[in-house]
């Protein structure tokens, strides 16, 4: 990119000169020279250059492939801001693996995740924080539906998860040292068993499940 530098330099600086020049025209020597002549001489010189240059830019098959690749491993749909929307994606989890209604849910996050995620608007539930994340995971979240894990909210669940929240069996808690800045753990409890679901280093990726103690 660095060596078409110039051509662009000189394609901007001599395609407006050529601008101001007909303009000039029109209005001081009083020649009729319409804006809009100046205006598609400009563009048919801006074709020129570009494609005088589209070698020079072309990507093989092979380079667009690696491309695409990387966009499609570092971008992810997702509803909402990722850090709520993380927890809520480990409590799913948690809950598919517990197999009943919670009793207790119990959230461990690091410093960072705590920080961006307590003041964060849940779309569809006109609420903001960590509760309502968590509570809706809980009532409406599917893992498999990744970052996206809320998109089945409806009226009528937004209000099972509120009530959940005024249940109190939500605890949230400061993981103390803990081994990522994105890091979720999720410990929830119902019918004398536990589930485990712990989100680290990426907002999709589960780093360690279990049920029972069993992983």
């Amino acid at each position: 990119m660095y060596e078409l530098a110039p051509y662009i330099f000189f394609q901007m600086v001599f395609s407006d000169a050529l601008y101001l020049f007909c303009f000039s025209v029109r209005n001081v020597s009083g020649v009729f020279f319409p804006n809009i002549i100046a205006i598609y001489i400009k563009f048919v010189l801006n074709e020129l250059f570009l494609f005088s240059n589209n070698f020079k830019l072309m990507l093989t098959q092979i380079e667009r492939d690696k491309i695409t690749n990387l966009i499609k491993q570092e971008v992810t749909p997702a509803i909402g801001c990722t850090e709520p929307i993380a927890v809520a994606l480990a409590v799913a989890k948690a809950h598919e693996l517990l197999g009943v209604s919670p009793e207790k849910i119990d959230v461990f996050l690091s410093a960072n995740v705590l920080k961006n995620a307590m003041g964060v608007g849940i779309p569809g539930t006109g609420m903001v924080g960590l509760p309502i994340a968590i509570a809706m995971g809980a009532i409406v979240g599917k893992s498999e539906y990744g970052l996206e894990v809320l998109k089945d909210m409806t009226p009528d669940k937004l209000l099972e998860g509120q009530e959940l929240i005024a249940r109190k069996i939500i605890s949230i808690h400061l993981k103390e040292n803990a081994p990522d800045k994105l890091f979720v753990e999720v410990i929830m409890t119902g019918n004398e068993s536990n589930a485990k679901a712990v989100i680290s280093h990426e907002h999709a990726r589960f780093s360690f499940l279990s049920f029972n103690d069993n992983v």
